[in-house]
């Protein structure tokens, strides 16, 4: 093996003795494909850091195109820290997501799972991640996570608050009842597309000015609504938007506006219109 072959990344030893025979014993927990997505991650890193001498490393911008390893986990746990915390960790999500939105999502996710089972009365939860998607799942009574915003009376409800004003702009948050079930669903997305998959919840504003289809009833169920605008926005359309979205600020939901190709200044003026707004960027 040449001296150039030795330090390629493809040959490089990314795990030590203690985790490789932690993960050998349990073929359950540790799956082919989760070890896969490990690898890569990390050969990538390595590619990274070696090409720059050290100067740089792998960032969530580089990583859009990846995605979390798929993981399903029944919880049982009486608090949640420790089988959520460790789905979190195992899934890439850090890496992928970045550390301070992981660490808010597994926050959220242990409050109202603890919330679920105390207060819903909940004999069976479920954690699933998948491709670009957390859901929690769980029986209990019909529960929406964003009544507890701004009560704070609480650890569910501080973190719920906290996590919308903090994260509202980077991930799609999608709460329904289906069926006997609850179900929260934490999404990446990057275009309308992939925002319309996820949730039900929009209010979608064509070049017009005009809401495309808009039934209130539709979203009566939403805690957030995400309002899609047009791309290249300027001044002159947000000064128009109060009127012309006047049948989705009625329903005092908490309201997400999704932005592409706007600059800055565009962008700002919409929270000044709209206090308590977020924006959610698909540049």
């Amino acid at each position: 093996m040449t001296a150039e072959a030795r330090k390629s990344a493809e040959n490089g030893i990314w795990m030590c003795y203690t985790h490789g025979k932690q993960i050998d014993t349990d073929e359950v927990r540790y799956s082919v494909a989760m070890l896969q997505q490990w690898k890569e991650l990390a050969k990538r890193r390595a590619r990274i850091e070696q090409e720059s001498h050290g100067k740089q490393t792998l960032t969530t911008e580089q990583l859009r195109d990846v995605t979390l390893v798929d993981d399903v986990v029944v919880l049982t746990d009486p608090d949640g820290n420790q089988p959520i915390g460790e789905a979190i960790d195992l899934s890439c999500l850090p890496l992928i997501w970045g550390k301070d939105l992981a660490d808010g999502v597994r926050d959220l996710l242990v409050e109202l799972y603890r919330n679920a089972r105390t207060h819903g009365k909940a004999t069976t939860c479920s954690l699933e991640i998948s491709a670009r998607t957390v859901r929690l799942t769980d029986n209990g009574d019909p529960f929406d996570p964003w009544s507890l915003a701004g009560t704070e009376c609480g650890g569910g409800s501080t973190t719920v608050s906290y996590f919308g004003k903090q994260f509202g702009g980077r991930v799609v948050i999608a709460n329904h009842r289906k069926g006997s079930a609850n179900e929260l669903a934490i999404s990446r997305v990057f275009n309308p597309t992939a925002l319309k998959a996820v949730t039900t919840c929009v209010a979608d504003v064509k070049p017009s000015g005009a809401l495309d289809q808009f039934n209130p009833a539709n979203v009566d169920a939403c805690g957030m609504i995400y309002v899609l605008l047009p791309t290249y926005l300027v001044i002159s359309d947000v000064y128009r938007l109060p009127a012309r979205l006047k049948p989705v600020t009625e329903l005092g939901k908490r309201i997400v506006f999704v932005v592409s190709k706007a600059s800055e200044f565009v962008r700002a003026k919409i929270p000044e219109l709209f206090p308590g707004s977020t924006i959610l960027l698909l540049d």
